[in-house]
């Protein structure tokens, strides 16, 4: 290609009128320019290297450059097309760290990995969270304490998340079916799950392979006593008079709960453990189903959490015989408790919240700060007083060990407790 035809073609490829660093010098001046720059006397920019350029061309080998030359941010050594581009990110980061006395391989894999990065920050939605709805599954049936929990805490926190939290129930082998429904979705924060005292159990009872060591904890937020409720038209009007019906009948009364491996089903076998009495179960898919049993005289007696059962007992169909915990309730100031009358058991319920394992820091953060607030509001408090619930909150990391003790005790537990059942 001749010289005057290379200088055409350079020409047009210059984007903007004012020449920029490394770009050809016009009517020839280049050639001189090189021919100064060999003999030591020029201060030209280093030459361009595109192909048919005229040092290509020249039988004179031109001097390499220095090191200093080859560090320098606007070394020119660069292609006129590049040169003359508006600069973007990269090539303004790239020249900052060849500046600082980078080698090139390096600044090249440093930016490489700086593109790695965004480029999984963006298919793991690294913007503002949360940008739509969150599904909240709920492991009980609608009208129990998890649920009731799970719904007042959704609303609270769409306050401050600014999204809609959608509550869905999946009751079913002792939350086991909502808890592996939780763990199988992405990890992206758009799904949470209610986290009830079942998380500890449900892998001893072989339901499914799930459990506090592999979830993304939250947060928790309440804790619930169980009571012993019976219709008001039952025969017995203490705890003591139940007690004793139970060891003459021996399997003879019915005692309902939410379900096999629910939190109420292991206080009943606590109860027949320290009471010495043998009772028939009946498990029902929740403790809104169970209580509807019991009103319909079914079964005789149902453990229930104290905010489940509080509306029947103050509109006068159940009568509560006492509060399986070490101090009464609020709710039933007046029922005794089983520590009082010398039986030492009881295991409270509990709810919090979890989402995938998995879930990037930030958006479990984000999350644990909305319930902390939802938490602290008095709409909170209120509903913990009306439900018999006390308000207690542990963050990620106190969640996570208190869940983890609570899944060993009752891995120790639970094989005893069940050789009570025939």
């Amino acid at each position: 290609m001749a010289p005057e035809q290379w200088q055409r073609q350079a020409q047009s490829r210059v984007l903007r009128p004012s020449r920029a660093p490394g770009q050809l010098l016009p009517n020839g001046q280049h050639n001189h320019c090189l021919e100064k720059r060999a003999a030591g006397k020029s201060h030209c920019l280093p030459a361009l290297t595109l192909p048919g350029h005229p040092r290509r061309r020249s039988k004179q080998r031109l001097p390499l450059p220095t090191d200093d030359e080859r560090l320098r941010p606007d070394c020119s050594s660069r292609s006129t097309a590049s040169a003359n581009l508006r600069p973007g990110l990269h090539s303004t980061m790239l020249s900052r760290m060849l500046g600082q006395g980078m080698n090139r391989r390096f600044a090249v894999q440093a930016l490489a990995a700086t593109i790695l990065l965004f480029a999984v920050s963006c298919r793991h939605g690294d913007g503002p969270y949360p940008s739509k709805e969150l599904k909240l599954i709920v492991q009980a049936s609608p009208g129990g304490i998890s649920d009731t929990v799970s719904r007042f805490m959704g609303s609270l926190i769409e306050k401050d998340l600014g999204v809609p939290v959608v509550c869905e129930n999946k009751p079913g082998a002792s939350g086991a079916l909502a808890f592996s429904y939780v763990a199988r979705r992405a990890p992206d924060g758009y799904t949470l799950g209610h986290a009830s005292i079942e998380i500890a159990v449900v892998r001893t009872l072989g339901y499914a392979d799930v459990g506090p060591d592999n979830m993304g904890l939250i947060c928790l937020v309440s804790k619930t006593p169980a009571v012993l409720v019976v219709r008001e038209d039952a025969p017995w009007n203490s705890f003591e008079d139940f007690i004793e019906a139970a060891r003459k009948q021996r399997g003879g009364l019915i005692l309902a709960h939410a379900g096999t491996g629910s939190i109420w089903h292991f206080n009943a076998l606590l109860l027949e453990q320290a009471a010495d009495i043998r009772v028939t179960y009946v498990p029902y898919g929740g403790t809104s189903r169970s209580l509807a049993s019991l009103l319909g005289g079914h079964v005789d007696a149902v453990i229930a959490g104290t905010g489940e059962a509080i509306a029947n007992v103050k509109a006068g169909r159940l009568k509560a015989l006492a509060v399986l915990d070490e101090s009464r309730s609020q709710l039933y100031p007046e029922t005794p408790t089983s520590y009082e009358l010398g039986y030492d058991f009881g295991a409270p319920a509990w709810s919090g919240f979890f989402a995938p394992a998995g879930v990037p820091d930030a958006i479990l953060e984000r999350l644990e700060k909305a319930f902390q607030k939802g938490f602290a509001s008095s709409e909170w408090a209120r509903l913990c007083r009306e439900r018999g619930m006390e308000a207690v909150f542990m963050g990620r990391k106190e969640f996570r060990e208190f869940a983890l003790q609570e899944a060993a005790f009752f891995g120790r537990e639970i094989p005893l407790l069940l050789t009570l059942e025939r």
